[in-house]
């Protein structure tokens, strides 16, 4: 019989269930020190921070026999003079902790996935002798290596020299949740990385939960909260509150944490020292001692955290659009943006004609911006936004006046559309005569320069959202569960007739998820659809093994599917099991909260990092205060008060403890190449600058045109100098490949 509750359902209604207390292991009391933190007396007693919860849970349990001990409730507080009770390794043992170091098995060489082998990339490449695929199993808490397990996926490009350096490069994805693996396709990544790969190999990897890394994908999710609103006629009003605006994200997320926590997994050990892990395991499987790091976005932080808890293995590190372990990067993401136009006036200050044709910038642009808060700048024909700036940072409404808003849509699109590499798009050389032209008055030359905008060039178009065949035209019940029942017809449409020569992964997918659309389409309660979809959506991250196709098959298909199903199920290699369950994800990425996104790229992981690193340990006042010292803090996207959202959404995930001290500045003597778009927004230089001040080995390269992460957006200049200082960090950089990156200002 199928199951009557929804996971949402039992999150909505706000069940808990209690915690039985075990008897307390052997060990030794302990009295909590002013500087302590849980993970920290970890790391002092096992050598492993993250082996925290193994602390708690034998202090509750002597607190149930001895009131003197405290009862821990929440794991980042513990105060001075507190009593804990510590348990000894060999307990810890016993029940699978360990603080042993983990040492990773040889790499499963599997075949690379198709977005990988089908992409023009890798149409020269040969799979097996120039590049490979694999897996590497570590276990998802270090602590407890004997427990659940996640694989994790590389693409490693091998080096065509004849005699390799023995330290390869790392890539590093930004997010958190970005998949490595899938960046490296990009046409424009892939040929800087060739530059680095002349002289090593090349590795990409998929951080835990990202990409095909044990996935956490809360595509299905949205479509739940749906069905909960059918469900409970009575709560709908308040689910609904809870979906509009700010809220909606986080709603998700954290209801996405409540569902994969209650399948077992250990979303406490989604974090960036765990990663660090993960990264010197990989390297530890595939042969590699020392290795060199390219980060970036959130990858850089990775790095630097890499550079603070695994120095030995690190040899040098390429950081490209710095975010620092330092710095609030929620709260930043309010108003870090207003700095691009900080340095596009320092641009145009430091150029002797556009600095005497539009004199002292900073503060007229104050004045404007400040006029603009109370009277916008009304047009008397609007400007109708083209492709390429609809695809980047506008809607196609039209545009009939001009104030705060369309000045902050300015800055994503100079920050994306590249001056360098596409000047027919760019209009960030036109953005101080935008400024004349509004003092003025000029609405008709502020019309011209956006009409002015060129057409996306061949193969940059905007996706069309694919349509639904009209005999499988089905009406939601509502707007949340549209987006995947439209997903769930649209793959219905894809996948091939069971009858046709197909691998098994195929058909068990197409019996699956034919069987849904077939109950769509006879008139089922959606609700009841889309509970047995999220059923099917969450079975990635449940592991590898077919008796999962099997549960799934005998409780959700009519008996004589499920036996088909069942048949396939019974005869998959583990190469089959592992395509059904990428094929899944593949599936829940399309119903995702912001279907936007690239593929691969898991939210749940976003928040899992931030919520540890930065949300839980500082206060909602870090966003005002961002905001206060920003030059125009006219841009600020939110407040203290919104940011509470993101503490709501954080106090979902199981309570990480991080040490205080993670967000002290990394410091370092290891060589570091830091590569900066000088009109990033989401990694401003300022914040590069911080990090280098910290780094007693750090050479700063400004590409003056570039936005965030110059190696995905140009090549070969960035590639060039990455490759000159990962072969001798200690030599003078040629980088005067830089020196065309330069905006040159159109005067009045």
């Amino acid at each position: 019989m199928k199951k009557s509750i929804l996971i949402i359902t039992l999150f909505l209604l706000a069940l808990t269930a209690g915690t039985t207390l075990a008897q307390a292991p052997k060990g030794k009391e302990y009295i909590v020190q002013a500087d302590d933190w849980l993970s920290t007396i970890a790391e002092k007693e096992y050598g492993d921070p993250l082996a925290y919860p193994a602390i708690m849970a034998a202090t509750n349990a002597k607190a149930a026999e001895d009131e003197s001990f405290t009862v821990i409730d929440d794991p980042s507080l513990i105060e001075a003079g507190q009593k804990l009770w510590i348990p000894a390794e060999a307990t810890l043992m016993a029940e699978g902790v360990s603080s042993t170091p983990f040492v990773p098995g040889p790499p499963e060489i599997i075949a690379c996935p198709d977005f990988i082998t089908a992409s023009p990339v890798y149409a020269a490449e040969v799979e097996g002798q120039t590049y490979e695929c694999g897996l590497v199993e570590v276990p998802e808490n270090y602590a407890a290596p004997d427990g659940r397990t996640l694989e994790l996926l590389y693409i490693r490009l091998f080096s065509p020299a004849e005699s390799p350096a023995a330290d390869p490069l790392l890539y590093l994805s930004g997010g958190p949740g970005g998949s490595a693996v899938r960046e490296a396709s990009n046409p424009v990544l892939y040929a800087n990385m060739q530059l680095v790969r002349q002289s090593r190999d090349v590795v990409f990897y998929d951080q835990r939960g990202t990409g095909l890394s044990a996935p956490l994908n809360c595509g299905a999710v949205q479509a739940g909260i749906g069905a909960a609103i059918e469900l409970l006629p009575d709560k709908a009003e308040d689910i609904q509150a809870g979906e509009k605006g700010p809220k909606a994200q986080l709603f998700n997320v954290a209801l996405c944490a409540q569902i994969y926590t209650a399948i077992g997994v250990d979303l406490a050990q989604y974090n960036s020292i765990a990663s660090t892990k993960d990264m010197a395991s990989l390297m530890t499987a595939l042969g590699y001692e020392q290795y060199n790091l390219y980060g970036t976005s959130y990858g850089t932080k990775l790095a630097q955290v890499a550079l603070r808890e695994t120095p030995d293995r690190i040899r040098s590190a390429v950081m490209d659009g710095t975010s620092p372990v330092s710095q609030p990067q929620v709260a930043n993401s309010a108003i870090e943006k207003n700095e691009q136009y900080v340095r596009i006036f320092a641009q145009c200050a430091a150029d002797a004609a556009c600095n005497a044709a539009y004199p002292n910038l900073p503060d007229r642009f104050t004045a404007l911006l400040n006029q603009l808060q109370d009277n916008p700048i009304a047009l008397d024909k609007p400007i109708i936004p083209g492709e390429a700036m609809t695809l980047i940072a506008w809607s196609s409404d039209p545009i009939d006046q001009i104030d705060i808003p369309f000045l902050r849509n300015l800055i994503v699109y100079n920050g994306v559309a590249s001056y360098h590499e596409h000047k027919e798009l760019s209009i960030v050389d036109k953005t101080p005569r935008l400024i004349l032209a509004l003092e003025e008055g000029d609405t008709e030359t502020v019309r011209a320069i956006f009409d002015g905008i060129g057409p996306l060039p061949a193969g940059v178009k905007a996706e069309v959202a694919q349509q639904v065949p009209d005999e499988s035209a089905i009406i939601p019940d509502n707007d949340y569960i549209a987006p995947t029942i439209e997903t769930l017809l649209a793959e219905a449409q894809q996948v091939p007739a069971v009858a046709s020569p197909s691998s098994p992964e195929q058909q068990w997918v197409a019996l699956t998820v034919n069987d849904l659309a077939t109950r769509l389409q006879s008139g089922e309660e959606q609700t009841e659809v889309i509970r047995d979809m999220m059923e099917l959506a969450a079975l990635p991250a449940k592991g590898r093994d077919p008796q999962l196709l099997i549960d799934y098959a005998n409780e959700y298909l009519p008996e004589e599917m499920a036996a088909q199903a069942n048949a396939l199920a019974e005869a998959m290699t583990p190469a089959d099991v592992r395509a059904t369950m990428w094929h899944l994800d593949e599936v829940a990425d399309a119903m995702r909260f912001k279907p936007e996104l690239q593929p691969g790229y898991h939210e749940e992981v976003t928040y899992a990092v931030n919520c540890a690193e930065d949300v839980t340990l500082r206060p909602a006042s870090v966003v005002d205060e961002a905001i206060a010292a920003a030059t125009y803090p006219q841009f600020a996207e939110f407040d203290g008060e919104a940011y509470k959202f993101f503490e709501t959404a954080c106090s979902y995930f199981p309570k990480t403890v991080v040490p205080p001290s993670f967000i002290e500045p990394v410091v370092s003597d290891i060589p570091v190449l830091l590569i900066q778009g000088d009109l990033d927004t989401n990694t401003p230089p300022s914040q590069a600058r911080d990090v280098e001040s910290h780094l007693t080995n750090a050479t700063y390269v400004p590409f003056n045109t570039e936005g965030h992460v110059v190696a995905a957006g140009t090549a070969t200049c960035p590639g060039t100098i990455a490759a000159q200082f990962l072969n001798d960090s200690t030599a003078d950089l040629d980088t005067s490949c830089t020196d065309e990156f330069v905006i040159t200002f159109e005067l009045p």
